[in-house]
């Protein structure tokens, strides 16, 4: 989770390759017990779709999706994205520490955030 101090720094640049690949798997239970017992076997690269590169806060903060609520939750983050909430828990930190995204306040038990103006296009 050290990305949102690396952002920061100038001059740094990050290219994420987005790629298709087959999964090969095999059920050991005797091995990997926090996947009951699936272990990957091997990775075969089918096709690079493309890349992305993320150079600053605000090329980062473009992954929070267009019709995301104001202000929002990492359970709305979730919904927008279609993943699980962990990753949106996790996306909310690393934009939090970016300066992205700020809390504003709570819902419930659930910290409410808005995405910080200066960043908007």
């Amino acid at each position: 989770m050290s990305i949102p101090q690396l952002i920061a720094h100038p001059g740094f640049e990050i290219k994420l390759v987005l790629t298709i690949e087959d999964e090969y798997r095999k059920h050991d239970p005797s091995r990997a017990w926090r996947r009951r017992g699936w272990v990957v076997m091997e990775r075969r690269l089918v096709e690079i779709e493309g890349t992305v590169t993320i150079a600053d806060v605000a090329a980062l903060s473009t992954f929070l999706p267009d019709e995301l609520p104001e202000p929002f939750t990492t359970s709305d983050l979730a919904s927008a994205v279609d993943r699980p909430i962990r990753l949106a828990q996790q996306m909310a930190y690393c934009l939090r520490h970016c300066a992205a995204i700020e809390p504003i306040g709570k819902r419930g038990n659930a910290v409410e955030y808005h995405r910080i103006p200066t960043l908007l296009a």
